[in-house]
């Protein structure tokens, strides 16, 4: 997503002790105020949420949280704390089950990595960046798990992150790449590596993979693709589930 002015992103699970009520449109001059303040991004919703000036804003198969008042986004997910119920997971579910094209064979190969069994039957790409906590997290969870192939691919998302983009040339360069990428992904510092030639080539890569990232609205890390035909957006039970068996949608 891109604004004309700094926007500060946030992970928040907002608790409400009150009970949700169902989402109605915002007023038209809320939704100006978003689309103004996010010209690159293409919003196709704002609602109300039970919370007074804070609405749930659509975009793609993304849903955030704003204040039409403050230059501020916040990504996360409501929660009824009378009923224990996560209020936008579902609509994420259904948003993104309409969004998500993804072919495995299309998936770019450039700027990837691959750990596990070859001959695995069950594999997943992993869209990660470096320096994201939850592509940490995830990357220890698939290190523990047995039995599958995983594919990184390598999507240092700039604004969020601006040191990523030297830390990924530094692991796709290294003579390990593999050891590297655990390096990095543990938090540890990756020397600087490969020739000026490596690094322009893997910097190619990586547009190319940032590009088909946008056209596939995969805004955001981590995110997998299994080759079971799942397309599975964040770090949350659905990828557990996939890992210890479940190939429920």
């Amino acid at each position: 997503m891109k604004a004309n002015r700094s926007i500060q992103t946030g992970v928040l699970a907002m608790l409400l002790a009150a009970g949700a009520s169902q989402a109605a449109p915002a007023p038209q001059d809320v939704a100006a105020k978003f689309k103004a303040l996010l010209p690159g991004t293409d919003i196709t919703a704002v609602d109300t949420t039970a919370l007074d000036g804070l609405y749930e804003v659509t975009a793609g198969g993304n849903i955030f949280y704003m204040q039409p008042d403050k230059p501020l986004l916040v990504v996360g997910h409501l929660f009824d704390l009378k009923t224990t119920e996560d209020i936008t997971q579902p609509k994420l579910d259904k948003l993104q089950a309409a969004t998500y094209r993804v072919k495995w064979e299309e998936i770019p190969t450039a700027a990837h990595l691959s750990v596990g069994d070859a001959k695995a039957s069950k594999q997943v790409v992993a869209f990660l960046d470096v320096d994201c906590p939850y592509c940490q997290q995830a990357h220890r969870l698939l290190q523990a798990a047995k039995g599958i192939r995983v594919h990184y691919v390598m999507l240092p998302l700039d604004n969020l992150h601006p040191e990523a983009r030297e830390k990924t040339l530094n692991i796709l360069c290294a003579d390990d790449p593999i050891a590297a990428l655990d390096k990095g992904m543990a938090g540890l510092p990756v020397p600087r590596a490969g020739s000026d030639e490596c690094r322009a080539d893997k910097s190619t890569a990586l547009a190319e993979a940032a590009h088909y990232a946008v056209a596939h609205q995969i805004v955001g890390t981590p995110f997998f693709v299994t080759n079971d035909g799942q397309v599975v957006p964040g770090l949350g039970d659905k990828l557990t589930q996939w890992l210890q068996g479940s190939n429920k949608p």
